[in-house]
């Protein structure tokens, strides 16, 4: 199992598929992820030599992945936008390379409100979520989370672009049955 929520990234079993396998085919998974997943898993590899074409290699990944993410803003799949804007911020912090944060958690936040995405409340316990919910879910609770690290950790303006879910996750999503 892909371990992508530990960069605020949550798939569905099919798209961790998808990308585990490197498919571009994009008729699971938008293949900027796959291109983003692996210039991003070449910073990560240490014992990779810094030979001319391994930087090639990896400027060739960004340069893909740049084009697929122009690609994604140019359309109207909000939900898409959020967590492709979600990506870049997440690998943004990774890689330090901070003006890249803040644009992008913005981009995510503006499309977490075109698309309408929210905390659905629920009272008592809420009935299982489906793999889809939870990556849905997903995006909302680490646009929250960065935007609140960005303030506190970066000296990043005050969280104010997702007060509205921040809200409706603190006090309408109840979990637990209310006390009699």
């Amino acid at each position: 199992m892909c371990r992508l929520n530990k960069l605020g990234i949550r798939f569905i079993p099919e798209k961790q598929h998808a990308l585990l396998h490197g498919d571009t085919s994009g008729t699971v998974l938008n293949p900027f992820f796959i291109c983003a997943a692996q210039s991003l898993g070449m910073y990560f590899c240490e014992d990779v030599d810094n030979s001319s074409a391994m930087i090639r290699l990896q400027a060739r990944y960004i340069q893909v992945s740049l084009e697929l993410l122009t690609k994604i803003f140019e359309g109207h799949d909000w939900e898409l936008r959020a967590q492709a804007a979600l990506w870049v911020a997440a690998g943004s912090v990774i890689m330090r390379l901070d003006y890249l944060t803040h644009p992008y958690i913005k981009k995510s936040c503006e499309a977490v409100t075109a698309a309408g995405l929210r905390f659905i409340p629920a009272y008592g316990r809420p009935p299982p979520l489906s793999a889809d919910l939870h990556e849905k879910l997903s995006v909302l609770s680490q646009v929250i989370y960065f935007e609140n690290f960005l303030f506190l950790t970066c000296g990043g303006a005050e969280p104010t672009m997702t007060t509205k879910i921040e809200t409706e996750f603190r006090h309408q999503l109840q979990v637990w049955p209310a006390s009699s």
